[in-house]
């Protein structure tokens, strides 16, 4: 497991002084159990640091960045993952073991079956997706969006990158015969809700430049399906950046 490294809004870092956020100072005391002259790395646009914990003052977690590291590098693509909303339980899911595996952008979707139909966005996803950056070392946490309906959704999609919808249809492709075939700068897979989209709804996101992908035979629920997705996605990343390089 890699080192962990702790997200910083800009407002944290003056120069070379960090004042941690309450949120920032509680992980560091209540969680690394960080005390002062420790060292710890953090984030900020992109780029790493060396931080050496100071004596708190009135409660407040400082220091001094001691070093600027390399910036961390990210084998994967841009990743979006639109996912029809679900109960909250799974949706935390999604969010949490999303951002650890490396979804750039989480697009919350009304479809016609969906089960759960947020009006907003909730505080509670960031935060989700906050702590899951930190705990998993990447350099700064994904996008989360209020959720939109799919049409909105499917209107919006443009650009260079493959589009991936998954399906149960015979007429499928696995998704693994559609990543190999190319080298693309961007992903956006497409998870409809328990049930799966319907027929129309499938049949417009083809029409709109996706590609209609296969997980294997079983039938799976949304979050699983959704990670699983982003799993073989990654794991082909790292790969065809091995091979390049």
């Amino acid at each position: 497991m890699r080192a962990v490294r702790i997200p910083l809004s800009s407002e944290e870092m003056d120069g070379t002084l960090v004042r941690f956020s309450n949120k920032n100072s509680r992980y560091l005391r209540n969680v690394l159990r960080k005390k002062p002259g420790n060292h710890v790395k953090v984030l900020l646009n992109g780029d790493e640091y060396l931080v050496q914990l100071a004596e708190p003052a009135r409660g407040e977690v400082t220091g001094n960045v001691v070093a600027l590291l390399a910036r961390v590098p990210d084998h994967c693509p841009e990743l979006v993952l639109a996912f029809s909303s679900v109960r909250p339980g799974p949706t935390e899911e999604i969010l949490r073991h999303g951002t650890e595996l490396g979804v750039s952008r989480f697009v919350p979707l009304i479809a016609f079956r969906s089960n759960r139909r947020p009006g907003e966005l909730k505080p509670r996803w960031k935060f989700i997706v906050e702590s899951a950056t930190a705990q998993s070392g990447r350099t700064s946490p994904p996008s989360v969006e209020a959720p939109i309906s799919l049409d909105q959704f499917l209107e919006s999609c443009s650009g260079l990158g493959i589009r991936i919808v998954l399906s149960t249809s015979s007429g499928a492709q696995p998704i693994m015969s559609i990543l190999k075939a190319d080298s693309f700068p961007a992903v956006t897979i497409l998870v409809g809700p328990e049930g799966g989209l319907e027929e129309s709804e499938e049949l417009r996101a083809v029409k709109g430049g996706f590609v209609a992908a296969s997980l294997g035979s079983r039938v799976l629920r949304t979050e699983t399906a959704a990670l699983a997705a982003v799993g073989v996605v990654v794991a082909w990343a790292e790969w065809a950046s091995r091979s390049i390089g």
